[in-house]
């Protein structure tokens, strides 16, 4: 897991997770409780899902966060 602070000062946790039809996402969820979003990602895989999240830079998951959809 990994904690960015968005453009207005928010702060949001980032985290891995899987789709109901086992896509792997990127889960963003507002520390003050407010919002969750989600992003389909290119991994196949738990593990490869994890080393991209690791791989992206804390301005990478910013736009990544800007692209994401809210979640119902």
């Amino acid at each position: 897991m990994r904690e960015i602070i968005d453009a207005a000062g928010g702060r949001w946790d980032v985290a891995v997770g899987r789709a109901s039809w086992g896509t792997q996402v990127l889960l963003f969820a507002s520390r003050d409780g407010g919002e969750t979003r989600s992003l389909v990602l290119a991994a196949e895989t738990p593990m490869a899902a994890e080393r991209e999240l690791d791989a992206l830079t804390d301005a990478e998951l910013r736009e990544r966060l800007a692209e994401a959809r809210a979640m119902e």
